[in-house]
């Protein structure tokens, strides 16, 4: 599920106006990990490993932009991957594609 924020709508309840969230793409795709390895930070004493996924979607999803979210909603080999968050940070062109291809960032609230 591929989601930005759209116009904003009044919440009664909470008195307060929310965005509404636009679908951009729910579908089919392939989330592949980073074939670079990743590379190595210290963040607080911690030594981490940030890699930078990529999701190939089918060559008709159009309209899909940096910073959009991307929401995994289901896996059938991985069923725990449900419910993990992404956005979009860049396309990943190339010539003779047979998908599109965008590169992506653990994002809001992994």
């Amino acid at each position: 599920l591929i989601t930005r924020p759209g116009e904003k709508a009044w919440d009664e309840e909470s008195g307060t106006s929310r965005p509404v969230l636009v679908i951009v793409y729910e579908g089919m795709c392939q989330l592949v990990g980073s074939s670079t390895g990743g590379r190595q930070v210290n963040a607080a004493e911690q030594l981490l490993v940030l890699t930078s996924p990529s999701l190939r979607l089918p060559m008709d999803a159009v309209g899909v932009s940096v910073s959009d979210h991307v929401t995994i909603t289901a896996c059938i080999s991985r069923p725990s991957a449900a419910g993990e968050k992404y956005t979009v940070r860049e396309p990943a062109d190339g010539t003779q594609v047979t998908a599109l291809r965008y590169r992506l960032e653990a994002g809001h609230g992994r």
